[in-house]
């Protein structure tokens, strides 16, 4: 399956949406993606994931965005995972919270 990266600006986050499958194959552009978000940081609050649109993750997906999210919160940067729209505040979206949802 293939796999693509979309960066926009919802103020006040930078929103990446996956599509498609987050695996092995497609981590590596996955990675300069997110690189690539924070450099748009510019005025921005923090970074939303948006992984409703993928088809497919495999252990290695999932831990680049746990490594991800937790690099982001040490960084001091807000956001979280999202479907669709960003979220609100610098919580996390319930359902990407063990235990809530």
């Amino acid at each position: 399956m293939l796999f693509d990266a979309r960066i926009t600006e919802s103020e006040p986050w930078v929103v990446v949406r996956m599509i498609g499958d987050l695996d092995l194959a497609t981590i590596p552009t996955a990675r300069s993606v997110l690189h690539e978000a924070v450099r748009l940081l510019d005025g921005a609050e923090g970074i939303c994931l948006d992984l409703s649109d993928l088809d497919f993750w495999d252990s290695l997906g999932l831990g680049l965005v746990v490594r991800w999210t937790g690099l982001a919160d040490g960084a001091g940067l807000g956001g979280g995972i999202g479907d669709h729209q960003p979220p609100r505040d610098r919580r996390a979206h319930p359902r990407a919270q063990p235990g809530r949802g």
